[in-house]
């Protein structure tokens, strides 16, 4: 949990991975932080995925927002992914959460090997469970060019589930360490997407992406240290467009 208010939720993911070794021994601990959730209760202004690695702001009117959420997601760097709205559905013993369709960026599991499609434009269910949640994606692979040709379908399922006897402790520490290094960050990003009515980004400088030059910086940040503050906004600006 980075923040919660009545009205607003940020939830940042942490992976944390041990690998067995040929020779039986289980590695040290990896840790990865990866993409962030951001929950806004009546958020009027939206910033929607436009394609070619653009986001531009949306304002929402009251009527169209009224009793909904907002559901923000950012990449592994805390540069935006996709937003949309919806609304809560609750039961006696069932809530579940349907957004509407939103269009977002190829996953990184995809962008680095094809070059096909240029957008994903999808729809998110998130159902509470006892220990947990379910997230159901219902994507279409879409070609821009051919007057928004689907080159494919996609239906997806992932499970976060409360596991027992595991040890996240490399995560917190990990997260204790750089939370005011990635505070920066999102502020310095939120300053961008906040002040301008469209937002777009550089894949890579050189050869090298933004979040691997974060990456590094977070490893080394001290707490207070206004050259690596100052470095942040370089960098964040370095790759806007």
């Amino acid at each position: 949990m980075v923040e919660e208010k009545k009205d607003f939720i940020s939830l940042q993911h942490m992976t944390v991975m041990y690998f067995k070794q040929k020779n039986g021994d289980i590695s040290d601990p990896m840790v990865m932080k990866h993409w962030r959730q951001d929950w806004q209760y009546e958020d009027a202004v939206i910033n929607t995925y436009d394609g070619r690695r653009t986001w531009v702001k949306n304002i929402i009117s009251p009527e169209q927002i009224k009793g909904k959420w907002s559901q923000a997601v950012y990449q592994v760097d805390d540069t935006p992914r996709y937003q949309g709205y919806g609304e809560w559905t609750h039961y006696p013993n069932f809530s579940s959460w349907a957004g509407n369709e939103t269009w977002r960026p190829l996953p990184r599991r995809e962008h680095s090997i094809r070059d096909d499609y240029d957008v994903m434009i999808g729809t998110n269910i998130q159902t509470i469970t006892p220990n947990g949640w379910v997230h159901e994606q219902n994507n279409k692979k879409v070609v821009l060019a051919e007057n928004k040709k689907v080159l494919a379908k996609e239906i997806g399922i992932a499970r976060y589930e409360r596991i027992k006897d595991f040890d996240w402790q490399a995560g917190i520490e990990y997260w204790e360490k750089t939370n005011p290094f990635w505070r920066e960050v999102r502020s310095a990003i939120n300053q961008k997407l906040d002040n301008a009515q469209s937002f777009k980004m550089k894949s890579q400088v050189g050869i090298e992406p933004l979040w691997s030059k974060l990456f590094m910086m977070a490893d080394s940040y001290d707490v207070g240290d206004e050259k690596t503050t100052k470095m942040i906004q370089n960098l964040i600006e370095e790759y806007s467009l």
